[in-house]
């Protein structure tokens, strides 16, 4: 008799963890299915954004089309080159994805500085005149390490710096602070309309 009753307690044990098991697996299953389908909807959700800033302001996605990969790496990339893209004859603006640097302000204007930490073929750091819900937008923003923008902006000028600090490390204290030609480009303008995507153009990368 005892062993009757060890068993049916034993099946039983064994029952309601089989059931407890199946059932994280399916609320496992469900959780994810929600989150996939939670992302999917962010990511239609930001490309409509995007969709319907381009015709906006008419702005020009595929600028750096001319760009040869190979060139730009080894840094020869000229800043002519850079100027016909971004300061376009047909008075366009131009799409970039890029995250905050910094936001300056000089009087009563305020400047963001945007730079793509992923891209840097060409590498162009971007210093934009923002009005002050442009502003205000990205200073509520929380703070997001991989947290980028989709930013349509008129640009007005380039510069390339001749030259730039580098270092390279001897050992964990010490380093080799080296003038090098710079490779970097600061472009200048007017920010016409921006969106946070979050990690959104550096997946698609």
């Amino acid at each position: 008799m005892k062993n009757i009753a060890s068993k049916i307690v034993f099946a039983l044990i064994a029952s309601a963890i089989g059931i407890w098991v199946v059932s994280n697996i399916i609320s496992s299953q469900h959780s994810k299915a929600e989150k996939e389908k939670a992302e999917v909807e962010k990511k239609i959700q930001i490309e409509q954004t995007i969709s319907n800033m381009v015709p906006t302001h008419n702005a020009v996605t595929d600028w750096k089309k001319n760009f040869d990969k190979k060139s730009a790496f080894l840094g020869q990339i000229y800043t002519v080159q850079v100027e016909d893209a971004l300061i376009r004859s047909d008075g366009r603006p131009v799409l970039f994805f890029a995250s905050v640097d910094d936001v300056t302000r000089q009087g009563n204007k305020y400047y963001v500085h945007f730079r793509n930490w992923f891209d840097l073929d060409p590498d162009i750091r971007f210093v934009l005149e923002c009005d002050s819900e442009q502003v205000k937008k990205i200073m509520s923003q929380k703070v997001d390490l991989f947290g980028q923008y989709a930013v349509v902006a008129l640009i007005s000028s380039l510069q390339r710096p001749k030259f730039e600090l580098r270092a390279y490390p001897h050992s964990g204290e010490d380093a080799e602070v080296v003038v090098e030609s710079s490779d970097i480009f600061i472009a200048r303008g007017r920010c016409l309309d921006l969106s946070f995507v979050g990690d959104y153009e550096t997946r698609e990368k």
